[in-house]
């Protein structure tokens, strides 16, 4: 319990960090200023138990809004000093063996946590779809005859910590001063 109540905004998903959803059920469980406790429920994204595709593993990473007792939606604005965030069933086939999920309990403002620019679903879907056939070369010098530019968008989840970067994947190491 904390000491006084904080403000946030109900939560449209929980993010899965270890394991995957499946299609299992968690709650997020708060108690309002009168005491009263709101259970939030939230249903796996995948449409099946064990997802074993790309693209129905991608959509277990979520445990996605289902509904909230007392007529509270996803995005709604209240206060609470008391929390609970219980996973009732994830994927019992995942070979790590549990289901573990992280929420971030903000009002919209800073919170430090920015979502990934595309989602895990999305991501697969483009890769799915993705056909070197259907592309064409890029040039390699502009019309002026100079190495041509391109830019990337790289995201990066892990903050760099004594020169290397750290995260899930191994992006590699960066030298202090570059």
């Amino acid at each position: 319990m904390l000491d006084k109540p904080i403000e946030f905004d109900i939560p449209a998903a929980l993010r899965v960090v270890e394991g995957d959803a499946g299609n299992h059920e968690a709650v997020l469980s708060f108690r309002t200023a009168d005491g009263k406790q709101i259970r939030c429920f939230y249903r796996g994204g995948s449409s099946q138990s064990h997802p074993t595709d790309a693209l129905e593993l991608a959509k277990a990473r979520l445990y996605r809004f289902d509904h909230c007792q007392g007529g509270f939606a996803a995005g709604d604005r209240t206060q609470s000093n008391w929390f609970q965030l219980s996973v009732q069933s994830g994927d019992n086939m995942h070979p790590i063996g549990r289901t573990t999920v992280e929420v971030g309990l903000s009002t919209g403002r800073c919170s430090g946590e920015l979502p990934p620019p595309l989602s895990a679903e999305e991501t697969v879907r483009l890769r799915q779809s993705f056909s070197w056939q259907n592309t064409s070369a890029l040039p390699e010098t502009d019309a002026q005859g100079r190495p041509s530019l391109f830019y990337a968008l790289i995201y990066v989840r892990t903050r760099m910590k004594s020169g290397v970067w750290t995260s899930s994947s191994s992006i590699g190491k960066r030298s202090p001063s570059s």
